[in-house]
């Protein structure tokens, strides 16, 4: 099977509401502007009042010190300052300002601001038009530097044709960049590619070793598949009780696909120890994420158990998911 993802960049998470620009000027006495004070100094008030860091979160506060630490070229606070007109968070959104900062810290070669802004022009905002051209100038300089999302986006852009003629060598080289970064969502889908042998060659083997890297790296859908491909046997020796072992890793994670294999597992005994109680309890946490297949057993279950037995399987069913690492 294919999955298919929409890559996202989140920088940070902004809950403070914003004070008036009239009480960011009161601001304490360590914050006042000194003709001592250079760019590097801004930077570090910017830093502080986004991060509340020895400062009150103070987004205003933030903006009003990045832009003089920017208004000077230093590129983290350009950075800074384009994700705060990103978010609308200290100062009004503005797309089109935020992107003019993204790029004056891009042109500095600030890998972030590459990556962010050359994900923006790949389809465009409000007031900034789509440049797919630009996009991939940008993202192909961050991901020279090393951003593994960057390189994700690169191998989507290719892979689905966004802007440009789809191509899936230079998919596949993307997919790969980002996945020797450990990008795993770039390694399950890669993985999955090598799988199908659709758009790309079949090669169990490299599919094996990209979903071994996204289950090392913690990844669900990864452990997942590698666990597929013990119980199948495919590109390597089946093995059930290893596939069992990262069916429990990705069910244990909160994957409803994992849930439910194991809920079929333990109704019908096959790679483990017959267990209905337990084949229950992980069918009814997949079928509370919505699973079609999932809430199709449970009904079968309902009409066969006794109503106190439910509710006991269900109880069961909330000391599963103890934190997977």
């Amino acid at each position: 099977m294919r999955c298919k993802f929409i890559s996202k960049i989140i920088i940070f998470m902004i809950l403070a509401t914003p004070l008036s620009f009239a009480e960011d000027l009161q601001a304490d006495s360590s914050s006042k502007e000194d003709p001592t004070l250079d760019h590097y100094d801004y930077h570090d008030l910017g830093n502080s009042f986004l991060f509340g860091d020895g400062k009150p979160q103070d987004y205003k506060k933030a903006a009003y010190w990045f832009e003089k630490a920017a208004s000077l070229g230093d590129q983290d606070s350009q950075f800074w300052l384009g994700m705060l007109y990103m978010r609308g968070k200290g100062v009004p959104i503005n797309f089109k300002t935020a992107v003019s900062w993204l790029e004056k810290a891009a042109k500095q070669d600030h890998a972030g601001a590459q990556a962010f802004l050359g994900s923006i022009l790949v389809k465009g905002l409000i007031g900034v038009e789509a440049n797919p051209k630009k996009a991939i100038y940008w993202l192909t300089k961050a991901a020279e530097g090393y951003q593994s999302e960057a390189a994700q986006t690169l191998a989507l852009i290719y892979h689905d044709g966004l802007g440009v003629e789809k191509d899936m060598s230079k998919a596949e080289h993307w997919y790969l960049k980002a996945a020797d970064l450990g990008h795993t969502v770039s390694q399950v889908i890669l993985g999955n590619l090598y799988l199908d042998g659709d758009e790309l060659n079949q090669n169990y083997e490299k599919a094996i070793l990209l979903y071994r890297q996204a289950a090392v790296g913690g990844s669900a859908i990864g452990r997942f598949q590698l666990a597929s491909m013990y119980e199948n046997g495919f590109g390597i020796k089946k093995n059930e009780k290893k596939a069992f072992k990262f069916y429990q890793k990705a069910a244990k994670q909160g994957f409803a696909e994992a849930q439910l294999k194991l809920g079929m597992s333990y109704t019908l005994g096959d790679i483990v120890s017959q267990d209905i109680k337990l084949g229950y309890a992980w069918s009814f946490l997949a079928a509370e994420q919505g699973n079609e297949n999932a809430i199709k057993l449970i009904e079968q279950f309902e009409d066969k158990f006794p109503k106190e037995l439910i509710s006991e399987v269900k109880m069961l069913a909330l000391t599963l998911t103890k934190k997977e690492k």
